[in-house]
């Protein structure tokens, strides 16, 4: 079986890349079933969002890889950034996510991957750090080599709920073969999407997840960037939506204009007379078969593990990496993760824990419902436990926002809000922010964190010690 040449994860900094390392370490000998080399790239300045991140990437590759660059068979995931809306996998990175089979994300890409070295000619392809798409299951035949030399998409049936999330592919007419595009639409409405027919007779649609670029396009297209940000500088662009709306027979710029920076509109407009030539060229490859699996929120990891989920399996324990005694009773909807409880405690449904600490029975502990809890420890050495609404968008802004019966005050979110104590103990920091949401107060004066600040000052590489550890004992 042919491997990748190179697998490649995107970081957002030089902290979040050397927990990225650790990690990759401990998966190392898997890793190379798939992949003959790997690294992690930092991304060249932070906020330039995973499309300029694309280009330096590749970029590199021709640097580091002269002639032989022509024939390279690169795997590349981005899973920079903070993990806003998945708190738990914020100071891992999301690619490491864990799941009851004890594998986690990276693992199962690059397993649903492992035909595509086989059935592509050279290029780049790339793909989102949460989720997980079976193109394993793409009949091979669904596969020529001429359509490498320009660009392939992968496209996906999904509900029409899942469609208002993503990209959704509009098709044209085959060219030589090729399934074309006519539009490509951005987190359309349900509205949108019946204005424009992209709505199957069985309510779906087809939404986006990976692409390949051909390498004559990769490099191109690196150049391309290159020459634009020394002319334009560089601001933050989605290597999805900022690359696939301007392709189709029907594209229309009207995104252009709806950018909210000067550098952004003048960007897209590049990117539209760059990528809107390929159009006729690009291959859009529709797993019939295959499915999308998106893990970017905490229910959409407690949904697809669930049993009514595709990643369920009875024989699967619900806590994973824990030390869990007899006494706890857990939902077979909730999902815990290295943790430890020594209690007499019930984990009620869709809950998703985390790195939590129970040396003993306690009053103040009543896990709620639908809510993630997470506890990390600190640089300072102390602990700061997380717990969320797993129903409520922590990147959300207005007026009138709550954290459980909590007001945030003034121009704060989820995200920025001081909400959680720091405590001496992971113990006590648990209680503290029990008793907080139970009774509106500790029962000290803590001082208190934001889930921004928990994650920057996260003492990342103790905790992965900590995790290997467990994972080392099963």
């Amino acid at each position: 079986m042919t491997s990748w040449d190179y697998l490649i994860i995107a970081a957002g900094n030089s902290y979040q890349a050397k927990s990225f390392e650790f990690q990759l370490e401990r998966l190392k000998d898997y890793i190379l079933q798939f992949a003959n080399k790997y690294y992690v790239q930092i991304d060249k300045y932070p906020g330039i969002g995973a499309g300029l991140a694309t280009a330096h990437i590749i970029s590199r590759l021709f640097e580091e890889n002269k002639n032989e660059a022509e024939n390279l068979k690169v795997l590349l995931i981005h899973s920079g950034g903070f993990s806003k809306r998945l708190p738990h996998a914020a100071p891992f990175g999301k690619i490491f996510t864990y799941l009851p089979d004890g594998s986690c994300i990276l693992e199962h890409k690059l397993k649903t991957y492992r035909n595509i070295p086989n059935l592509c000619g050279p290029g780049v392809f790339v793909a989102a750090c949460d989720t997980i798409e079976t193109l394993d299951k793409i009949e091979p035949s669904a596969f020529k080599q001429s359509f490498f030399d320009t660009m392939v998409i992968f496209g996906h049936f999904s509900s029409l709920d899942i469609a208002t999330q993503h990209g959704v592919f509009i098709i044209d007419k085959e060219i030589d073969g090729r399934q074309t595009l006519k539009r490509v639409l951005q987190k359309p409405s349900i509205e949108e999407m019946e204005k424009n027919n992209a709505i199957w007779n069985d309510a779906m649609a087809i939404t986006d997840s990976c692409y390949m670029f051909g390498i004559k396009v990769a490099k191109e297209f690196a150049e391309f960037c290159e020459t634009t940000e020394k002319e334009l500088g560089s601001t933050e662009i989605c290597c999805y939506g900022d690359f696939m709306r301007p392709l189709g027979t029907e594209a229309t710029k009207d995104y252009i204009e709806q950018a909210d920076s000067m550098i952004l509109r003048q960007w897209r407009q590049k990117l539209f007379d760059f990528f809107n030539p390929l159009t006729g060229k690009e291959a859009l490859i529709i797993g019939v078969e295959s499915m999308f699996y998106h893990f970017g929120l905490p229910n959409d990891i407690l949904d697809n593990i669930s049993p009514n989920g595709p990643f369920y399996n009875e024989a699967f324990p619900r806590f994973v990496f824990s030390d869990i005694c007899p006494n706890v009773t857990i939902d077979n909807s909730s999902f815990g993760e290295f943790s430890t409880i020594k209690a007499n405690i019930t984990i009620p449904e869709k809950c998703l824990i985390s790195g939590i600490e129970m040396d003993s029975d306690s009053e103040d502990i009543v896990f709620i419902p639908n809510t993630t809890v997470i506890t990390w420890l600190q640089k300072d050495g102390k602990y700061v436990t997380l717990i969320f609404d797993n129903a409520v968008d922590i990147k959300s802004e207005g007026n009138d926002l709550k954290w459980f019966s909590t007001p945030i005050i003034g121009k704060q979110n989820l995200f920025t809000a001081k909400l959680f104590p720091i405590c001496d103990t992971a113990f006590e920091s648990l209680k503290q922010t029990f008793m907080l949401i139970k009774n509106g107060k500790t029962n000290s004066e803590c001082t208190k964190l934001s889930l921004e600040e928990a994650i920057q000052c996260a003492d990342t590489v103790k905790m992965l010690e900590k995790r290997k550890n467990l994972i080392m004992r099963g």
